[in-house]
């Protein structure tokens, strides 16, 4: 894996050419993280951007997209998410997680520009992003599982990372002391295909260590609303029928 620096929101990158990205629909070849594990299927791009690029996305992201803060009530006490964030997508994606409902806003270039990208590099097809900024090393995500019943049964996550270099760990939901880490650089992609949300959760720790922002893009594949209805329906027909 490449070194990295940690550049502040916008900085250039200085007295290093910008080496050219693969054209759309050329795969990049990836590393295969945690090989051992038959229920893991995780690759690692650590050159997904150039840094010239991944700059020049942190900078247009950062700066256009409307930040949210977020709360959560747990046991009657209300709590700030350690975090900011934004919900992108096609119509018909809205995402509810931890009690939350997000509405989709409409793509923006920037959005829409890395989403190609990251579905010519993957080949999975992806119609929603979540957007989080972590301001800093005390800014985090608990350990979870990106497995919603709006993502489907087998679902395929993919991770862009933009900024300071952070520590993404990964363990076996059903068997916690099966560890594994790795250090999301700038312009980094990790692709999480199935069927690893059912089987492993993973958690962007907090960091005593001095780090600049960091912009993290998650782009999944929602099932449409409409279909999640006729779903429920069909399901609801059969237990009639069945009864």
């Amino acid at each position: 894996m490449r070194a990295s620096t940690e550049p502040a929101l916008g900085e250039p990158v200085s007295g290093e050419p910008v080496s050219p990205n693969p054209p759309l629909g050329k795969r990049l070849v990836g590393e295969r993280l945690m090989g051992e594990y038959l229920d893991a299927d995780v690759c690692y791009f650590a050159d997904f951007l150039s840094d010239g690029d991944a700059t020049v996305a942190l900078k247009d992201i950062t700066s256009s997209v409307p930040w949210r803060q977020e709360h959560l009530t747990i046991y009657g006490t209300t709590h700030a998410v350690p975090r900011l964030s934004a919900w992108y997508g096609d119509p018909g994606t809205a995402y509810s997680y931890s009690g939350i409902r997000h509405e989709p806003l409409p793509w923006t270039s920037p959005l829409a520009t890395m989403r190609d990208r990251v579905q010519a590099t993957s080949g999975a097809p992806f119609n929603a992003v979540l957007v989080n900024l972590y301001r800093d090393g005390s800014d985090s995500n608990g350990w979870h599982a990106d497995d919603e019943p709006e993502l489907g049964s087998a679902p395929t996550i993919a991770s862009v990372s933009l900024g300071a270099t952070r520590r993404f760990r990964l363990r076996r939901t059903a068997e916690r002391s099966v560890t594994h880490s790795v250090d999301l650089q700038h312009g980094s992609l990790l692709v999480m295909g199935p069927p690893t949300q059912a089987v492993w959760q993973h958690t962007l720790t907090k960091t005593a260590r001095e780090v600049g922002p960091r912009v993290n893009l998650t782009f999944r594949l929602v099932v449409p609303e409409n279909e999640r209805v006729q779903r429920h329906q069909v399901q609801q027909g059969r237990g009639s029928d069945a009864g």
